[in-house]
């Protein structure tokens, strides 16, 4: 399997799991089901884009790799 194929799913299962922590803390408001948030709605926004960040850089330096490019330049002289 190739490295972006591996971020895809990695992106479709935060999404996924994102949205699934969206419905049970909206069904807990109602109070259909019993669910104590456990880590704030906050806190989850930010490793998921984090995660999603990250995983855009990667697929970046993947990019300019087969390019031939670099994103940092070392050469300076």
């Amino acid at each position: 399997m190739k490295k972006i194929n591996k971020a895809i799913m990695v992106e479709i299962t935060c999404t996924i799991l994102f949205i699934l922590y969206g419905i049970a803390t909206i069904l807990s408001d109602i109070g259909v089901i019993p669910f104590s948030e456990p880590i704030p709605l906050t806190i989850v926004i930010c490793i998921y884009l984090g995660i999603l960040g990250n995983i855009e850089t990667n697929r970046l330096n993947s990019e300019n790799d087969k390019n031939g490019h670099s994103l940092q330049n070392i050469d300076r002289s």
